[in-house]
């Protein structure tokens, strides 16, 4: 009776309106439904990270020597093969078992459900593309809109402190969330884009040796083979990821404009990724991304001190280095204009202008974004 009346005050309390001028937080507000929907996204976000990654089959190495006999290594060759067997028959169950699931659980994600179900969610996103990308790959076509819906979203509300009020933002965390799911996407099609163009090279070259060339066994030539095989199933399996690369640009850059520093400067350096990997995706929005990089490199740091200072010119480092990026990516493009017009105006400013100088020199501009040399005055240790 006890826990029937509790239930019934939960659901209650979750059919409650959210009062922007309140202290309820949606964190707070979880009915059976909730906590049962949360419950099952952890348990698919333990089970992605827990167990070897779908499509990689285990491999046992077996080391003969030439004294060894020849039947002795057929034997260690079958057990191995057994043991790929027995592996693959392991993946393949677990993907038949976890791929349904996940396809559900994608659902979560999308508005009506509760803050903590959607975050919970996206962190099992996130999970199960670093751990199991063969396992997302035919879902994120359907994730993407749903990742940029989460990107866009405003959840503020006050805080009334008494003598001052606090204004709190409920949909940072997810937002962070759905940012981290897309940073894995988009490193998993950088590594389908160079396995695409390394699976062209031609296996099985002989080397020439002193005073003759070595000839390549029908092992050897077996092994390539079998390689290069992996390789394009590899490639295949994370196909997908390259494909939705196009679609990730926008998000990126309406991420550009959040409040959050953290998530700005999460989105410069996919940013940045994204102008190497599908740079006339990225290019159709640049008028857009340099209105944001704007609005950034321009805020006023002089009335903060110590570590608040420190992170503010990180922030302007880490925007400028996208900001350079890509105006070389539209230097000779329809919105060549936007590139002139962001880079003559920051140079108008001494401390803008050294700082562009200093990335123009700089080893590293085209690699990850929010990092790079010091700003006057220089970041502290907190980094």
């Amino acid at each position: 009776a006890r826990r029937r009346r509790k239930d019934d005050d939960d659901d209650h309390n979750a059919q409650k309106p959210h009062k922007a001028g309140g202290d309820v937080t949606h964190e707070g507000l979880m009915s059976r439904v909730d906590r049962s929907e949360w419950t099952a996204a952890a348990a698919l976000k333990q089970a992605c990270a827990g167990t070897a990654p779908v499509g990689v089959e285990a491999t046992t190495t077996t080391t003969t020597t030439t004294e060894e006999p020849v039947s002795t290594a057929r034997s260690a060759g079958d057990d191995a093969g057994a043991a790929d067997a027995t592996g693959r028959t392991a993946a393949g169950d677990f993907a038949e078992v976890l791929r349904p699931r996940l396809d559900r659980a994608l659902d979560l994600v999308d508005d009506g459900h509760h803050l903590a179900v959607r975050r919970q969610a996206l962190v099992m996103l996130h999970a199960a593309a670093h751990h199991q990308p063969a396992l997302v790959a035919p879902l994120v076509e359907r994730a993407v809109p749903k990742l940029g819906a989460v990107v866009d979203l405003k959840l503020e509300r006050v805080v009334d402190l008494g003598p001052f009020k606090h204004k709190v933002d409920d949909g940072l965390p997810i937002r962070k969330a759905a940012l981290a799911c897309v940073a894995t996407l988009v490193d998993h099609a950088a590594q389908a884009a160079a396995l695409s163009s390394s699976c062209g090279a031609a296996p099985g070259t002989a080397a020439a040796g002193e005073g003759g060339s070595s000839t390549t066994t029908a092992m050897e030539l077996a092994d390539d083979a079998e390689s290069a095989e992996t390789a394009a199933a590899t490639s295949a399996s994370r196909s997908p990821f390259l494909r939705v690369a196009p679609l990730l640009a926008p998000v990126a850059v309406a991420a550009l404009g959040d409040k959050s520093d953290d998530v700005q400067i999460a989105a410069h350096a996919l940013v940045v990724k994204l102008a190497g990997l599908v740079p006339d995706a990225v290019d159709a929005h640049v008028d857009a991304a340099f209105e944001h990089i704007d609005k950034t490199v321009h805020k006023k740091v002089s009335a903060k001190q110590g570590t608040e200072a420190d992170r503010a010119y990180d922030l302007i480092r880490s925007a400028l280095k996208a900001a350079l990026v890509l105006a070389d990516l539209a230097a000779d493009g329809a919105h060549a204009a936007s590139a002139r017009a962001f880079l003559d105006k920051a140079n108008k400013k001494d401390k803008l202008a050294n700082e562009i100088a200093k990335l123009r020199l700089a080893p590293g501009l085209h690699g990850d974004a929010g990092a790079g040399h010091g700003m006057m005055p220089p970041p502290g240790d907190h980094l």
